[in-house]
Formats: C-alpha cells, sequence, structure tokens
C-alpha cells in the first residue's frame, strides 16, 4: 500500500506502478491474509478478466505484467505468477510451485500422470499451518493443486 501511494518517479504511469496500485486495492480493508488469496483468486478466476490458453506467443521482457495488463490471457504459469506477483507486493509470504497435477486416475491406487499434467500453483505460508496451496488458474486447466499436494505430503 505504501507504494501505491509513493511511486517513484521514473515508475510512474508505467505497468509497475499499475502492479502497486492493483495490489493496495485488492488487499485494502481485509483482516487477515486468507482474505487477500481469496481476493486475488477471485480478480483473477471471476468476471471474464483473463482467459486461459497456451496459445500466448513469444514472452516479453516482462510477461507477468503483459498478462495482467495487456494481453489478459495465459496458462498456469502465467496465472500463478502473477498471483504470487500481487500477494507478495502486498505483503503476502508466497511462492510458486510447479510439479504434476493428479492426472487419470486408471485403478484404486494408481493413477496415470503425463506430461499434459505439469502444473504451476501457489503456495501462501500461514504461521502455524505452514505452506497451503492455492490454485489460481481457471478450471479450464483440469488441475487439482491441493489433490496432488495431499497426495505428496502423504
Amino acid at each position: 500500500a505504501k507504494l501505491a501511494k509513493n511511486i517513484p518517479p521514473p515508475l510512474r504511469g508505467t505497468d509497475w506502478a499499475h502492479l502497486f496500485h492493483l495490489s493496495a486495492r485488492l488487499s485494502k480493508g481485509v483482516k487477515s491474509e486468507l482474505a487477500v488469496v481469496r481476493r486475488v483468486e477471485d480478480y483473477l478466476l471471476e468476471g471474464g478478466r483473463y482467459r486461459y490458453t497456451t496459445d500466448v506467443g513469444t514472452p516479453g521482457e516482462e510477461p507477468l505484467l503483459e498478462f495482467l495488463f495487456h494481453t489478459h490471457a495465459g496458462y498456469c504459469q502465467h496465472f500463478a505468477g502473477a498471483a504470487a506477483l500481487l500477494l507478495r507486493v502486498a505483503g503476502v509470504p508466497t511462492r510458486v510451485a510447479v510439479g504434476f497435477a493428479t492426472g487419470e486416475q486408471i485403478s484404486h491406487d494408481s493413477w496415470a500422470v503425463r506430461d499434459e499434467d505439469a502444473h504451476a500453483w501457489i503456495e501462501v505460508y500461514f504461521p502455524g499451518v505452514g505452506w497451503v496451496p492455492f490454485n489460481p488458474t481457471p478450471a479450464a486447466a483440469q488441475a487439482d493443486a491441493a489433490h496432488q499436494q495431499r497426495r505428496r505430503s502423504a
């Protein structure tokens, strides 16, 4: 929030300034870090602002800012990276995790995990709880990061 009020002159009017303002808006008046996470998820997933696609072309110098403010289209890495960026600017400890989503269950205790099950999601640190997974990618991505996290830690 401090950065949004005191944008350094070289950043004024840039996508970085827009990032600081957006992060401040999404975290304004919340009582918990979880509430900020939910607001960021809602911002990325609701209202048709962003579209899931793997057809994104060659990335520019600042692909997350391009995703947030210009193209509004991307895949799991864009959604996870943008969520982490917005949350970290708001002071919420967040990391991007990459691996494989659940894949397809082929028997009671067997899963087929393929290249197309590669996925990126975020994890947010809550004191006393640890790292908790969140999936800020639209359902079109067909990934269940929370289930993948449970399987990995079991």
